[in-house]
This record gives structure tokens, sequence and C-alpha cells, in this order.
């Protein structure tokens, strides 16, 4: 089964958190918010799209 990650989003209204890095790559404890969307579906979803969008080129590089 496909998982789509919609991580397009410009996350305005966290500023200044989002100034330097897009939402899903945020911190969260230990990890970003986008590898815990991936820890937490791993189990059902066999192939993950990620939609990008604002800093497309972050994401797609932490993501590998």
């Amino acid at each position: 089964m496909y998982g789509v990650v919609l991580a397009a989003g410009r996350g305005t209204r966290m500023r200044p958190l989002t100034d330097r890095r897009p939402k899903p790559l945020l911190p969260v404890g230990d990890r970003s918010l986008l590898e815990r969307v991936f820890d937490t579906a791993r189990d059902v979803v066999d192939e993950f799209v990620v939609v990008t969008g604002y800093r497309g080129e972050a994401i797609r590089e932490a993501i590998g």
C-alpha cells in the first residue's frame, strides 16, 4: 500500500521555527516530524510518496 505524505506547506504559523527549515523537518524530540510519520505508518505502508513544495530540496535531501 502507498502512503501519501503532504509536506508542501510553508508553515507560516510556526515561524520563526520554519524560517530556515521546512515544517516536516522540525525536530520533535530526537527525530524530525517526517521521520515520526514514517515510523508510525511503516507497519501498514509499503511505499511512501512525499508531496513537497516549499523547500522541497531540503526534504528530498533529508529522506534520501
